[in-house]
């Protein structure tokens, strides 16, 4: 399994969306919106689980820099792997982080 990092969302994006725009390139095991837990708004980013690294990588081929949702351009890349909490310390749109959507 291979995860993919996607940013540059809409925050009406949801998981349902990711996993729609992720599905010609293969199969997706998870999909995952990140959201403040104060206000519920998305964080413009999530986490995509393609099935193998081949499917992923194909993936991010054809739609890392396009436009998706409203004209945003999203990127799409491999996600680098956190040794821990504190590591998402770059991540955070907020003070409070639900990573289980």
């Amino acid at each position: 399994m291979t995860t993919l990092f996607v940013c540059g969302l809409d925050y009406k994006t949801r998981r349902e969306n990711l996993i729609e725009l992720f599905t010609p390139f293969g199969k997706v095991r998870t999909a995952r919106i990140i959201v403040d837990t104060k206000t519920k708004r998305s964080c413009g980013y999530g986490f995509v689980e393609m099935k193998n690294e081949e499917e992923a990588l194909r993936a991010i081929f054809e739609l890392n820099g396009t436009c998706y949702s409203k004209s945003k351009v999203i990127r799409v890349s491999l996600a680098k792997e956190q040794k821990n909490e504190k590591d998402t310390d770059d991540l955070k749109c907020g003070d409070n982080i639900d990573y289980t959507i």
